[in-house]
């Protein structure tokens, strides 16, 4: 039967104000990193005692690679080269001068995961050799109109700078610093990022890698315990990394060099991490051996992964739990995000780069599932990307919460021009009237006119609500308008 959404005449809602105030959702602290973390945009800022240095407009970076080459970024006539750099995953550049000033950008930020339509504010403490002003962009995409942009004001002395975006599209966005042809050198200490909130209603989590004995639901039928706790051995610990029918059946993944040859004899494959007791209790195991592949794809050489037993869409907010330390101090690992099968990999960023040491650390965090992110599994570890040694990795208490909604069909509506806000959490159910095949609604009474309404598949978070929106389309029963 064709489902038909029918909106009741005089549409009108009453939304109380609910207090709302700056939240903080993503901060990088420069000092953590031994170099530059990000892709590099033809320029690489250097790090000076924890302090990420942008040496300005007389300076451009490229790897020897690029200099001998034909393209863009070969020698210039005039051109020297003051000595190396190394971004964090150890890519080497050399520093060129003699032909600037040149233009150039890189980014500050990356992997901040954002609402549709959101307001946010971001804090640099930041100075500069000379006052200037730079263009700084917070992007969620590279097309046009993916781009939000405003010009930032930068003194001699530390201060904590402030700026706000609005409209922001909805996804994992970055800020890109445009310094342009600026030669002052800018030195930057962390960036924050705060979202403007309104007061969300207490959020209730379900766990999926479950240690209780009780199985977990997926699409509404229940499948095997989860070990997060590691405290139970693996039901099958031969299962292959690629078997489709039982590999998210493992919430822990390992690789490493030497270890599990894949068929072709060129590389290795995944395999249930080894469980050891460590402690006083079991945990997970990489036993890391010593990387030897060139560059950034070293970090390829031992991996680890914690397994979610389900896809993930785009707008789906997961809270991720795991504690964890290593045999050696590791100041960074980059994270990704793959697909059901491990080492399948769907995008670069996850969680951020996370920094280990020889003690027990825990890490809490809310992931939001970004469009990019849309149809992963599981979380990557990439665990050469700073010490190419042997170490070992230890992961314990593995967690991986979803968002309890309602789940329905819901409608909110809003009037800008009477001051009427949208208000999500409290979005009204449809109806459904089986003999008539339409669902229905009344959001409200005679009063103020709603102008404009969305329609989403579940409730109970604002950014859940948004993110599973239909767009429905032809015209509103009865509309008074």
């Amino acid at each position: 039967m064709k489902k038909i959404f029918t909106l009741i005449a005089l549409l009108t809602c009453f939304m109380g104000v609910r207090a709302a105030d700056w939240v903080e959702v993503y901060k990088i602290d420069y000092s953590q990193n031994t170099g530059f973390p990000f892709y590099v945009m033809g320029y690489v800022p250097e790090w000076v005692d924890g302090v990420m240095t942008d040496y300005g407009a007389n300076y451009r970076y490229a790897t020897q690679e690029e200099l001998d080459g034909t393209g863009d970024a070969k020698w210039k006539d005039g051109e020297t080269s003051e000595g190396t750099v190394k971004t964090q995953g150890g890519t080497e550049y050399q520093k060129v001068t003699g032909a600037g000033p040149y233009w150039h950008q890189y980014f500050i930020a990356d992997g901040i995961q954002t609402e549709i339509d959101g307001q946010y504010k971001v804090k640099a403490m930041v100075r500069a050799s000379e006052a200037c002003s730079i263009n700084v962009n917070m992007g969620w995409g590279w097309s046009e109109g993916q781009q939000a942009s405003t010009s930032v004001n930068i003194g001699t002395d530390w201060a904590e700078v402030e700026w706000e975006y609005s409209g922001i599209g909805g996804a994992s966005c970055n800020l890109v610093a445009q310094p342009g042809t600026v030669t002052a050198t800018i030195e930057w200490k962390y960036v924050i990022v705060e979202h403007f909130q309104r007061e969300q209603r207490p959020v209730q989590w379900m766990e999926w890698l479950t240690s209780d004995g009780q199985p977990v639901l997926v699409d509404g039928n229940p499948i095997p315990t989860y070990m997060g706790d590691a405290e139970t051995p693996w039901p099958d610990p031969n299962v292959k990394f690629d078997d489709q029918e039982k590999n998210y059946l493992i919430c822990a993944w390992s690789k490493e060099r030497m270890r599990n040859m894949n068929e072709a004899g060129d590389g290795w494959d995944p395999f249930p991490a080894d469980i050891e007791e460590v402690d006083g209790s079991h945990v997970f195991v990489c036993h890391g051996q010593a990387a030897i592949t060139e560059g950034d794809a070293s970090a390829w050489d031992n991996q680890f992964w914690i397994q979610s037993p389900k896809a993930w869409k785009s707008g789906d907010q997961v809270k991720i739990h795991f504690r964890y330390k290593a045999s050696a101090p590791v100041s960074s690992t980059d994270t990704q995000i793959h697909y059901q099968n491990p080492s399948n990999y769907l995008i670069w960023h996850a969680i951020g780069n996370i920094a280990f040491t020889e003690e027990w650390q825990d890490f809490d965090g809310i992931m939001t599932i970004a469009d990019d992110m849309a149809g992963g599994w599981s979380i990557a570890f990439n665990l050469n990307s700073q010490v190419k040694d042997a170490v070992t990795f230890y992961f314990d208490d593995l967690s991986w919460q979803s968002m309890k909604l309602d789940e329905g069909y819901f409608v909110a509506g809003s009037n800008p021009g009477a001051g009427l806000e949208y208000d999500f959490d409290n979005a009204v159910p449809f109806d459904y009237d089986e003999a008539e095949g339409l669902y229905t609604a009344t959001i409200g009474s005679k009063g103020a006119y709603v102008s404009q309404i969305m329609i989403s598949t579940v409730r109970g978070n604002d950014a859940a609500f948004k993110s599973n929106t239909l767009k429905p389309s032809g015209t509103i029963n009865n509309d008074p308008n």
